[in-house]
């Protein structure tokens, strides 16, 4: 790999190595990957910007120089053990825009003495024992970006390394100890170790390794003096500051922030910090607890006294962050903060708020002189007013076999985040099988009620349009179809073939119990139909579907396919006219849940049938209208589902949550009051005849309810319900029959519902013949 770097300076001394090319006062290096840059001794104020790759092996700096320099690294560096990616000396500017990567044994990405700034905008990754950037005296330090270190045995390095009298700005991310384990070693991580009479401010994170420090002593064995430390990001590791005890050692840290310890190898801790302690309103302070209520079985803060004016001045919330186990109904940590007594101070203020981790515990802090203690009191399950219906039902079944129930399912729930697991465990998404299922019946019976009321084909090509009986004769002078010769009488026993497709989208919001739905299908049938009289026509079809639905929400999916079998018949008596379908569906599910909410994730999966059966009855009267007819109908289309019970079985995970589902019968009867407005135009030898209708919905059975139980936990049963279908809803259909022959229709249309927190989209189209 070739390494190019483009120096620019005025030559008062050859460089002490480079692989270079000389152009007046620009040097060009482009070493074969083992050169690098390094300037020669006396040879100060250069400027040196890398734009390509720099790669140098153990115990060479990748660039190289003394004092007063600007050095930038646009490009990347790449260095061994014992390397530093960027040295320098005093007074140097360098700025980090690239990557910089260095190896172990008191290697460092960027090493300076005294006096210099230093930006990092990138990434800075160093091995074990190395420090991303180590400084001596009286520098300003910024990180914009990432900076990864290794663990450290010989707890000597950090993510930054600074000695004293310097100003450290993070507002980017630092890594300590390698959170997420790809350059390993051995050992604990440090964030930022200082000495003393250091400026530390925090926007961003910190995050350390297990037993990691965020902010510690330079060296652990050591002191820290007279810092200042101001966090309003997080600091995520161990905090360790201690001064040496003299007169005006004192360190400072004010909290906004949050101070927490999340990774799930380290120890219980003692935060240690030796001086005033101030947090504000906008500040936390998380402390893991346990089932453990000795000592050792819990975060704690100790913060120490140097001088009498040092204090520990609360506010902001304390939050009890709750690790796994199964806790008591009551449980107590004493001292979770320690002021020492050393000059006879106390305690300031109190918390704004204690919060607990765990929706099913209260956290409550008891001040005393110089020490808080935290109390923890269970919430039944099934408590709380901000649950749902759904959620109090899960819960209220789980708490009635508590304590004496599954262990492992009670720590799973202690340790979640949120109410919002009873949700997920609870199955309520499934439910969204039974809208499924009645979308898909409502989109078979459409069908056939559409070619009923398409009517006959008259061999002259005139179409008696959709939901209006047929007449003997047109409306001559009464309509502006008079123009057009008389309809011919469909002949008695004609029959009819027809084949359509037919596809489907809804989306129904949550109701305040459950989260919201969606389904998707799309499906076809195929009929045949017998003209018996001139007002009387019936036929038969089948059809079937398949779809899939989901509530992402609580990670519930599923997929289904479907099989239809219906007949439909319509009888006309003058400008009147009755239609009715009916129809048979049986139905197979698969299902899949994803509960998330806990420790350990789990997938679970089901299979089962339902049987669904449904019509439509709709009685409407044919009017003509200035060039048009208006006919008004009534319709009612009930429906009742039976949903097979079944069993899920565990894809993934610990099994904790598979539920056993009873049979359940649903039902659906929507109402329909609506016109439709249609017309017709000749063209030649065929007809086109485009019609809208309008019509309120009103559902009287928007119930779709389960009956479950946990398989893991004997005797918890529940009802929980999925989100209600809409009360009313507007139904707007657009469409058409094009009579392309005596013998030949084709149709088609579009339909949308809309409710205040539902919308469906609905099309279909096909073909007609007649013999």
């Amino acid at each position: 790999m070739t390494a190019t770097a483009v120096v620019a300076l005025p030559l008062l001394a050859p460089p002490a190595f480079a692989d270079c090319t000389t152009a007046g006062a620009t040097v060009t290096c482009a070493p074969p990957g083992t050169g690098g840059f390094q300037a020669g001794f006396g040879v100060n104020n250069l400027t040196v910007t890398n734009f390509g790759s720099v790669i140098v092996g153990d115990f060479v700096n990748g660039l190289g120089v003394f004092n007063g320099n600007t050095v930038t690294n646009n490009g990347s560096i790449l260095a061994g053990d014992g390397s530093f990616g960027i040295d320098g000396r005093n007074n140097n500017s360098i700025v980090n825009n690239g990557s910089i990567s260095v190896g172990g044994f008191q290697a460092a990405g960027i090493q300076v003495r005294d006096g210099n700034t230093i930006t990092n905008n990138s990434t800075i990754i160093a091995g074990e024992t190395s420090p991303g950037i180590v400084a001596r005296d009286g520098n300003i330090i910024v990180n914009n970006g990432t900076i990864i270190t290794a663990n450290d045995p010989g707890l000597t390095a950090a993510a930054i390394l600074a000695r004293d009298g310097n100003t450290i700005t993070n507002s980017g991310t630092i890594i300590a100890g390698d959170g997420n384990g790809s350059i390993g070693g051995v050992g604990v991580g440090f964030g930022i170790a200082i000495s003393n009479d250091n400026n530390v401010f925090n926007t961003g994170r910190i995050v350390a390794g297990a037993n990691g420090f965020s902010i510690a002593n330079a060296l652990v064995a050591g002191y820290s003096n007279r810092n200042t430390i101001v966090n309003s990001g997080t600091l995520d590791g161990m905090l360790f500051v201690i001064s040496d005890g003299s007169p005006g050692s004192s360190n400072s840290l004010t909290n906004s922030g949050l101070i927490t310890i999340t990774d799930p190898a380290s120890l219980f801790t003692n935060h240690t910090f030796d001086g005033t302690f101030i947090q504000t309103a906008s500040g936390t302070l998380a402390l893991r607890v346990s089932p453990d209520t000795t000592a050792g079985g819990y975060d704690i803060l100790t913060v120490l006294q140097s001088t009498p004016t040092d204090t520990l001045q609360l506010g902001g919330t304390l939050r009890a962050v709750l690790q796994r186990g199964v806790y008591a109904n009551t449980q107590t940590y004493l001292s979770v903060i320690t002021l020492c007594p050393c000059f006879g101070n106390t305690i300031q203020g109190t918390f704004a708020q204690v919060t607990s981790s765990s929706p099913f515990y209260a956290a409550t802090a008891t001040y005393n002189t110089d020490t808080v203690d935290l109390t923890l009191t269970r919430i039944p399950f099934g408590a709380g007013s901000s649950l749902t219906p759904n959620q109090q039902a899960v819960g209220n079944a789980i708490e009635s076999t508590f304590p004496g129930g599954n262990a492992a399912f009670y720590d799973a729930l202690f340790f979640s985040s949120s109410s919002q697991v009873l949700s997920q465990i609870s199955g309520e998404g499934t439910a969204a099988a039974q809208h499924a299922s009645f979308l898909a019946g409502n989109q078979f019976v459409t069908t056939m009620m559409q070619q009923g009321a398409a009517g006959d084909i008259d061999p002259l090509g005139a179409v008696p349009l959709g939901y209006a009986p047929q007449r003997g004769v047109a409306h001559r002078g009464a309509d502006a179809f008079a123009a057009m010769p008389p309809l011919r009488q469909a002949e008695p026993s004609a029959w009819r073939v027809w084949a359509s497709a037919f596809a489907a989208r809804q989306t129904l919001g949550g109701d305040g119990n459950a989260f919201g739905q969606t389904q998707r299908l799309a499906g076809g049938a195929l009929g045949l139909e017998r003209q018996a009289s001139f007002d009387l026509r019936y036929g038969i079809a089948l059809g079937a579907s398949q779809g899939s639905y989901a509530a992402d929400d609580v990670g519930a999916s599923g997929r289904f396919d479907a099989a239809h079998l219906g007949v439909y018949a319509r009888k006309s008596f003058g400008a009147t006219y009755l239609a009715a379908v009916a129809s048979y569906a049986h139905v197979w599910n698969r299902t899949s849940r994803s509960i998330t909410a806990v420790p350990a994730p789990e997938t679970l999966s089901g299979s089962f049938g339902a049987d669904l059966v449904s019509g439509r009855i709709e009685l409407g009267h044919r009017q003509a209208f200035a060039g048009m007819h208006v006919t008004p109908f009534v319709a009612i289309e009930p429906g009742m589902l039976r949903q097979h019970g079944y069993t899920e079985t565990v894809t993934n995970g610990a099994g904790l949550f598979p539920l056993t589902f009873a049979a359940t019968t649903s039902y659906s009867f929507p109402t329909f009051l609506g016109a439709q407005f249609d017309t017709k135009i000749a063209m030649g030898e065929q007809t086109f005849a485009p019609y809208l209708r309008a019509a309120w919905v009103h559902e009287f059975s928007p119930d779709r309810q389960l009956q479950a139980s946990f398989l893991t936990l004997p005797g918890a049963s529940f009802t929980v319900a999925g989100p209600r279908a809409a009360r009313d809803a507007a139904r707007i259909e657009a469409g058409a029959r094009w009579n392309i022959t005596a013998q030949t229709l084709l149709f088609a249309n579009l339909t949308g519902e809309f409710s205040d927190r539902s919308q469906g989209y609905t099309a279909n189209g096909g073909l007609r013949v007649t013999w």
